[in-house]
């Protein structure tokens, strides 16, 4: 992945970078930068790298501010696992993503209440809104349904396969 992100780099040329960043997805030739990146993020995180992996996924974010690659989930979901709950809610509360309508952003959103708050009113409005987006997470995330071995390469919104694959990555 680190070759694939160099090859990448030294292919598009600064200039593009300059000019074309934030809308990475829709210039079909960044698209291979943009998955080694991904890929090298994702590697990152694995071996421990976590502050390396993160600044990956920012500087993903502000390559492709549409987010085509879903990015934002895997970059709240790590944040959450490093217990870095004030940069989550800052991250969560700003930009086009703020009004995100998918399971991981919601059931994040509603843990993040929690974490900040308790068992407040706010907490619980904002978990009875993951709900209603997705009602298969909670028996993901509790063991009562087994996560399959493979997840899909696409989910469907509000779907089973939705909801085992927020609990796949929480």
């Amino acid at each position: 992945y680190q070759r694939g992100v160099k090859a990448g780099c030294r292919a598009l040329g600064e200039k593009i970078f300059k000019e074309d960043g934030g809308h990475f997805w829709g210039y079909t030739p960044t698209r291979p930068y943009m998955r080694s990146r991904a890929g090298l993020m994702e590697c990152m995180w694995e071996l421990g790298e976590y502050d390396e992996a993160i600044s990956h996924a920012k500087e993903m974010l502000k390559l492709n501010r549409s987010d085509n690659q879903g990015i934002r989930y895997i970059f709240i979901a790590y944040l959450v696992e490093l217990g870095r709950y004030d940069d989550l809610e800052k991250f969560m509360d700003k930009g086009s993503y703020k009004n995100d309508c998918m399971a991981e952003w919601l059931y994040t959103k509603a843990l993040l209440a929690f974490v900040k708050e308790g068992d407040s009113e706010d907490a619980r409005k904002e978990l009875r809104i993951a709900l209603d987006s997705n009602k298969y997470v909670p028996e993901y995330l509790i063991g009562k349904k087994s996560i399959p071995r493979y997840l899909p390469d696409t989910i469907t919104v509000r779907g089973e396969d939705e909801g085992y694959c927020y609990a796949a990555r929480n």
